[in-house]
């Protein structure tokens, strides 16, 4: 008992070795590793990770390492790679490694076919080779005669004697260097097909990593391939969400290069994105101006508005011109509003139509703003006016949004400076128009400078 209790404290000795040989404290870079079919195991210099794909493992030392994949189910080939886990990239920011393992089924196949029948002889035969040594043993010693017998009469011919005992053979001969070999014979014919072999069991079904043309209302995990809409324009894709945390919220992925990565460089938009924001200055008489021109939403950038804000930093009415009062004559019929006193007889106590004394402008007493009518002598005469020039107050303006010519409820009204903001949910669908309209309704001229923006 005390014997096997020895054994296993130093088997998990041995084990947490092999381990730290690959894993080392979490430095916060990972080894992500995804597969076909998921659910594979996944052992790091021959050493378990005890997961199975998808998977990131932490604590992987940086270096080199044995990556290997295999499929608990029957019928898929086991893959394995050497790869550089690398800990910082050359900013010195923290560095993932992903890897993607495909493997691939192992075949069945029927019994072969019979062979096809053998090509024709070549006609041209190699260069015969030179001959080899020949050597010849000694002959062996003749054998003892028989005694003479007795002559007798002529007989038929006698059953041959026995032949002697052969010789030893000699020594062979060095071979002769072998000659060239023929010319390759033409194929034979193509043997019949051999019966197909019985149907293999089914393979897992795998998730895969295709998710068809991209919406805006689509759901995309890290890996996911999409195209975009071809009706949009540009670049097709494919192109693959690179976020970990997934790619739901994102825009257009042509114009995301944060969380989707184009197969091919640099991904082309193929059309305008729309203008949410903008400028004013300017006399605005009584009509409509189209801040925003119409613009038309696809598939890919139809969107959902509920705030219209409108700054004004200057608003105005128009001027109203300078009143004067009506003309009248001095003694000599010269017409005048005011007199400047100036010599013996002159009206220095006279007074215009309207009761204001000679010569106190409505624009800083005096002369102030008054037209030389007569230089004199004997004195000068001037117009002068009775009331100055006034601004009148600006009329009330409106921006609106307008969704496929149609005014929403996104309007502001306004005649004043200052920040004014309207709430409302207005929703675009694809081939939807919007613009934006600055309405003047009244008759005065207002001169106003600011700046637009929705959200």
């Amino acid at each position: 008992m005390k014997m096997r209790t020895v054994f296993i404290v130093l088997l998990e000795m041995l084990l947490l070795f092999f381990a730290g040989a690959a894993f080392a404290q979490d430095d916060g870079h990972q080894l992500c590793i995804s597969s076909f079919p998921d659910g594979a195991t996944v052992l790091v210099d021959g050493v378990s990770s005890g997961q199975l794909t998808p998977v990131c493992l932490s604590k992987v030392k940086p270096g080199p390492h044995q990556v290997t994949v295999s499929s608990p189910s029957a019928g898929w080939q086991t893959d394995t790679r050497t790869i550089q886990v690398l800990d910082v990239d050359s900013n010195a920011r923290v560095r993932d490694t992903h890897l993607s393992f495909t493997l691939m089924p192992t075949l069945t196949s029927g019994p072969p076919g019979p062979q096809g029948p053998a090509g024709p002889a070549s006609t041209v035969p190699g260069p015969q080779g030179p001959a080899g040594f020949s050597i010849t043993g000694p002959m062996g010693p003749q054998g003892a005669a028989g005694p003479q017998g007795v002559k007798g009469d002529t007989g038929g011919a006698g059953t041959p004697g026995v032949t002697g005992a052969v010789g030893p053979t000699g020594p062979a001969g060095v071979n002769g260097v072998a000659g060239s070999p023929g010319l390759a014979g033409a194929t034979g014919a193509t043997g019949s097909q051999g019966p197909t072999g019985p149907q293999g069991p089914p393979g897992i079904a795998g998730a895969g990593s295709y998710h068809g043309t991209w919406t805006q209302s689509g759901t995309y995990n890290e890996g996911d391939m999409i195209f975009r809409d071809k009706s949009v324009g540009g670049s097709h894709g494919p192109f693959w969400c690179i976020n970990e945390s997934g790619c739901t919220t994102t825009g257009d992925p042509a114009t995301d290069l944060v969380n989707w990565q184009h197969c091919c460089g640099t991904p082309i938009l193929g059309y305008s994105l729309l203008t949410t924001s903008g400028n004013f200055n300017g006399s605005y008489g009584n009509g409509s101006t189209n801040l925003l021109p119409p613009y038309t939403f696809n598939v890919n950038d139809a969107q959902t508005f509920g705030t219209l804000t409108i700054t004004i930093s200057s608003i105005a009415g128009p001027n109203s011109p300078e009143q004067f009062a009506p003309p009248t004559r001095d003694s000599t019929g010269t017409p005048i509003t005011c007199v400047q006193p100036g010599g013996p007889n002159q009206f220095t106590t006279w007074s215009n139509l309207l009761g204001v004394p000679a010569c106190n402008s409505a624009v800083g007493g005096g002369t102030s703003g008054c037209t030389l009518v007569y230089p004199g002598p004997p004195a000068s005469y001037w117009q002068c006016p009775i009331a100055p020039a006034q601004s009148q107050a600006p009329a009330a303006m409106t921006w609106t949004v307008f969704k496929n010519g149609v005014a929403t409820a996104l309007t502001v009204t306004a005649s004043t400076t200052g920040t004014f903001t309207l709430s409302s949910t207005v929703s675009f669908s694809p081939s939807d128009t919007i613009l934006l309209q600055q309405m003047n309704p009244s008759s005065v001229t207002n001169v106003v400078a600011g700046s637009w923006s929705f959200q």
